[in-house]
């Protein structure tokens, strides 16, 4: 991969994480406990049962979207940290070039199509 496209899929990653930092801040504050670690906010919507019942049932939903978002952040920052490192866009079990098509699709992609179809079975 050249220079020029390497530095597209940086861009195109960190415009990912910024999207995703985003969301996370509107359903989660960051965690005291280290650097990209969330926790869930939990809503106040009053005292009522109902609102009780609201609010319960809008701090899991939210701790889902959280986990997920996090685990998006996670691959994010890993293919990030494998630009610097001159890394990015080699498969993690073969070493073989990923495709670019497919990383065009997935800029997190860690594994080659052949190896990924091994990993998934």
């Amino acid at each position: 991969m050249n220079k020029k496209d390497m530095e597209l899929f940086k861009n195109r990653l960190e415009e990912m994480k910024k999207s995703v930092e985003g969301q996370l801040s509107e359903v989660a504050e960051k965690s005291s406990h280290g650097e990209n670690v969330y926790e869930a906010k939990f809503p106040e919507f009053g005292d009522t049962e109902d609102e009780n019942i609201d609010e319960v049932t809008t701090f899991v939903d939210r701790l889902s979207i959280e986990e997920n978002l996090e685990n998006q952040l996670q691959e994010i920052n890993l293919a990030l940290e494998k630009i610097k490192k001159n890394k990015y866009g080699f498969c993690e079990s073969c070493d073989k070039e990923i495709q670019e098509k497919r990383l065009e699709a997935i800029p997190t992609a860690r594994w080659c199509l052949e190896c990924k179809a091994k990993i998934s079975k």
